[in-house]
């Protein structure tokens, strides 16, 4: 192993990127074909990163996306360790208020649609009622026929998305 001057000179010498935030544009351009990114890549809010990224050849693999055995997402728990340096932390210095909250909700609303919609779809109908389409309709999340509550128009074109 050897330490990079630069970001670009990690990105042209290496085969696999790993990083904890999402790439940025000009990290977009650096991804070549034939190499792999691993990282959050949040991309249901960021149609912008989905094309950039598809675009630059690379194989991606969000963290957020990644399952166990059961179907759980394990890189999406908070390791216990973690759990009361958070919980002291939280109400000092963290994010605080109703936009908080409100992101937070969303998130798991999107979190949770993707994931019904990837392990138990016939079920959508059932599990989903129409508020959590209205929390999700903005990062471009509608029902696909059969998946929206009784009496919920579908999307339009079949595939979920506006």
């Amino acid at each position: 192993a050897r330490i990079a001057a630069t970001a670009a000179e990690v990105f042209e010498k290496s085969d696999m990127i790993v990083k904890v935030k999402e790439p940025q544009p000009v990290e977009w351009a650096m991804l070549r074909e034939g190499q792999i990114l691993y990282t959050y890549l949040h991309l249901a809010p960021d149609p912008e990163q989905t094309k950039g990224l598809i675009a630059s050849g690379a194989t991606c693999v969000a963290y957020e996306t990644v399952t166990d055995v059961r179907g759980g997402l394990p890189l999406r728990r908070m390791p216990p360790w973690l759990r009361p340096i958070v919980g002291w932390l939280m109400p000092r210095i963290g994010p605080r208020g109703l936009e908080f909250a409100r992101a937070r909700v969303e998130m798991k609303a999107i979190e949770t649609v993707l994931h019904l919609r990837r392990n138990v779809p016939r079920r959508m109908r059932s599990m989903i009622p129409a508020h959590v389409w209205t929390l999700v309709a903005p990062y471009g999340l509608t029902p696909r026929p059969g998946e929206g509550a009784p009496g919920e128009p579908a999307g339009t074109d079949g595939t979920g998305l506006r």
